[in-house]
């Protein structure tokens, strides 16, 4: 989990002005966005996106009742 703690955050950071949003209508600008981090230096897009679209689809989720 250590290696993908930044990157579980920036999905959530990411993800609460788009609450309406599609993961695929703003999967660019959130690499961008992650881009510009200094996580990223570490942990590449393509090895952070997961984790990122994890916590990003969390956010979605309604809870049950």
């Amino acid at each position: 989990y250590e290696m993908f703690r930044h990157a579980y955050a920036y999905g959530v950071q990411a993800r609460q002005p788009h609450l309406e949003a599609a993961w695929s209508g703003v999967v660019e600008q959130v690499r961008a966005g992650w881009a510009e981090t200094d996580a990223s230096q570490k942990l590449p897009w393509q090895k952070a996106e997961p984790a990122i679209h994890d916590a990003w689809d969390r956010l979605s989720q309604q809870p049950e009742i």
